[in-house]
């Protein structure tokens, strides 16, 4: 399987599902009256811009895990994103669309790569100066599935061009100087 199922912590974990089942209804046994989709989970990755510029992504940082659930068929799903600075902790929740584009970057990953024999671990490339995200499977060759706005059907050169363009100008905007290959 060129796709690798992620083993995320038990601990951020329990903070997700208590953030996504939050309002299911339950009857008077207390057990859920409808089944709860599953929860997903991908590692959180930033990458300062200077680092994306120079395509230096050995430079991004595990800054916590957002876990997804989304039932089949669903167009909307929930999202949760735990921090892992010290303890875990809740950062965000959302419920649209997002969960739903994520899961279709993920299928149309697993049909780009079908027929390689190379590994790759899912991860979420997040660029919050530039207001970006990809979904990024690390591996030998990185690929990149933008996920927000009217990037979530970027893949690859596509997204790393826009991204860069954008990281170039807010690099400038802010007065630093630009690496050398920039």
């Amino acid at each position: 399987m060129p796709i690798r199922t992620v083993q995320d912590p038990p601990e951020a974990r329990k903070v997700a599902e208590s953030a996504l089942t939050k309002g299911q209804r339950s009857n008077r046994f207390g057990l859920t009256l409808s089944p709860s989709a599953p929860i997903g989970a991908l590692g959180l990755y930033n990458l300062p811009l200077e680092d994306l510029v120079e395509l230096c992504f050995d430079n991004a940082a595990l800054t916590g895990w957002r876990y997804f659930q989304l039932a089949d068929g669903a167009t909307q799903g929930k999202i949760a994103d735990v921090t892992s600075d010290r303890d875990y902790a809740l950062a965000a929740t959302a419920q649209g669309v997002l969960a739903r584009t994520v899961a279709d970057a993920g299928l149309s990953a697993d049909a780009l790569l079908a027929n390689t024999s190379e590994e790759y671990e899912p991860r979420i490339l997040r660029l919050p100066p530039i207001s970006m995200e990809a979904l990024w499977l690390h591996g030998p060759e990185d690929r990149f599935f933008g996920l927000q706005g009217s990037h979530f059907d970027l893949r690859d050169d596509d997204f790393l061009n826009i991204a860069i363009e954008r990281a170039t100008k807010r690099l400038k905007s802010m007065g630093r100087q630009m690496p050398l290959g920039g």
